[in-house]
């Protein structure tokens, strides 16, 4: 046995290779990963580091095989030139397996106590290790059977930086490689059609609501990061409503499935199993609810953003005559976006569409939650898309804090403490431009669209193409850290309470007209449900 160098595991090794097969042991005692191996008293062996090769790239982390030019040298017939790798997925940096092998000779195992998600023949060999899942591989066959228990000392490749990299000597080498011993059971791909399920490992846990969970996780086969909403068929679900809740799972995918637009949560997939319904979405970084409550008061330059967002986001449900019926900073989720030198910006997402439904077909009667309710809509109205209009107002005076909002929010449970509170914030230079989306009246409250036009510049139209072609302008506003030049530091004209140049021309009826004369303050209390993070209705 060559002599081994004594050394302890590189600090920033992501995970280590530990053999469990004699021909392991060989890979181990390779000079050419002499470089990589290191010592672990623990368990007195000595194993391959992984993540800190001068083989690395921005997305390989580590190759194996008996080429040359691979990170991890197997000296054994039984592998492939290039028998595998290790990749890393951008958006969610976890590590991904890839079979790179001509015969498909790589496989994954639990260890201990640990879960196993295996490759499925019916897509591309590649699945997800991380920490308690697949932490055993194997490669090759028979007496060349190389195996590997992977010990993580990260949970993902963030944070990894080129400097701690360790030269790769293999490089300069020229080696004599002999071809692959054949296998004596050659594998061929499995056919079959139907949709697949999706397979994920989940990361913790999001939010609760009503009716099931949501977690954050991350997709087996492909390594992006995902949000789960687990749907539980209520134990009392018979006759009619367990008819009542397959119809109202089925509205929420099938509105999902059809919606598609930048500023709406994006649909990924649903599994259907008998006791449980799995939506899969694309994971955000939390709620309008849970940023203000890092950041507290939210700065313009956020809710500046906010308001572009969800108005090109409802313009869009208007175009589709869909409302969504429970606009609220819980169902409002975002992205932070990292830019160079510390700043970032923010894009924000319409999500939980479990009430959301066509026009045509919705029903009068309360949906929502109260104190962010349409007046029409509270009086058992029929909801329009101008009634996500005043929810939208309202989530911008609770972004905002308006009239200490946030402290009120719990208390205001009917009409008349409502109108007392928008009749004040009209009075408030940051959202009395926004007047038009406060009248009581549906038919004189401003559109999604015409508040595009009026705010942003937009030709006030709803359809998905136009939209998106705003979308990147506020996108670009950076919140950073130091001040802002002293050229920078005024607001945007159309939140300054002076009018902007040409304001008095708008085509909205409402800008000429006073807006709450004609509130009719009759109307009861009505009782919302409340709805967690991540659309758990």
């Amino acid at each position: 046995m060559p002599s081994l160098p004594s050394r302890q595991r590189h600090p920033h090794a992501i995970f280590t290779l530990y053999p469990q097969s004699p021909s392991a042991h060989v890979v181990v005692e390779d000079t050419a990963n002499a470089h990589l191996v290191s010592y672990n008293p623990q368990i007195e062996r000595y194993g391959i580091d992984v993540g800190i090769s001068g083989a690395c790239s921005h997305q390989t982390l580590e190759t194996l095989g008996r080429a040359t030019d691979v990170g991890i040298h197997i000296p054994i017939r039984a592998i492939s030139r290039l028998q595998c790798s290790f990749e890393i997925n951008d958006e969610s940096k976890a590590i991904i397996l890839y079979d790179r092998s001509s015969e498909g000779t790589t496989e994954v195992y639990a260890w201990n106590q640990g879960k196993v998600c295996p490759f499925d023949d019916r897509r591309p060999r590649r699945v997800l290790v991380a920490p308690q899942l697949n932490e055993l591989i194997s490669m090759g066959h028979g007496d060349g059977l190389v195996k590997f228990r992977l010990i993580w000392w990260k949970k993902d490749a963030r944070g990894l930086k080129s400097s701690y990299l360790v030269p790769n000597p293999n490089l300069a080498r020229t080696y004599d490689i002999a071809e692959t011993e054949k296998s004596s059971r050659p594998r061929t791909r499995i056919h079959t059609g139907g949709n697949k399920l999706i397979r994920y490992f989940e990361n913790g846990q999001i939010g609760t609501g009503k009716f099931g969970v949501v977690y954050k996780a991350i997709n087996v086969d492909t390594g992006k990061p995902m949000a789960v909403k687990v749907i539980s068929r209520p134990k009392q679900a018979t006759g009619h409503d367990g008819d009542a809740f397959f119809l109202a799972v089925k509205n929420e995918v099938e509105t999902l499935q059809r919606l598609v637009h930048e500023h709406i949560v994006g649909y990924i997939g649903c599994n259907e199993g008998v006791e449980e319904y799995k939506i899969f979405m694309d994971l955000c970084d939390g709620s309008l609810r849970s940023l203000a409550t890092s950041l507290g008061p939210l700065p313009a330059a956020i809710t500046d953003v906010l308001l572009e967002h969800m108005l090109q986001a409802l313009a869009y449900l208007d175009s589709q005559s869909m409302v969504h019926r429970d606009v609220k900073p819980e169902n409002i989720l975002y992205r932070r976006i990292e830019r160079h030198r510390g700043q970032h910006s923010y894009h924000f997402e319409l999500g939980d569409l479990g009430l959301c439904d066509n026009t045509v077909h919705i029903q009068p009667g309360v949906a929502g939650t109260t104190v962010y309710m349409a007046p029409e809509v509270a009086r058992q109205g029929q909801p329009t898309p101008k009634s996500d209009v005043w929810s939208l107002y309202m989530t911008e005076l609770w972004a905002l804090d308006v009239g200490d909002f946030r402290k009120l929010e719990d208390t205001l449970d009917n009409l008349d403490g409502i109108f007392t509170l928008v009749f004040a914030s009209l009075e408030d230079s940051r959202v009395s431009c926004l007047k038009e989306m406060a009248e009581a009246d549906p038919d004189r409250r401003a559109s999604a669209a015409e508040m595009l036009g009026k705010l942003f510049g937009t030709e006030g139209s709803s359809t998905p193409y136009s939209l998106a072609q705003s979308s990147t302008k506020m996108m670009s506003m950076s919140v950073t850290a130091t001040r802002r030049p002293r050229s920078r530091q005024r607001r945007p004209r159309h939140l300054r309470s002076a009018p902007a140049p040409g304001m008095s021309k708008s085509p909205l009826p409402m800008a000429r007209r006073g807006t709450l004369s004609r509130w009719d303050r009759e109307g009861g209390s009505t009782n919302g449900d409340g709805v967690s993070s991540h659309g758990v209705a």
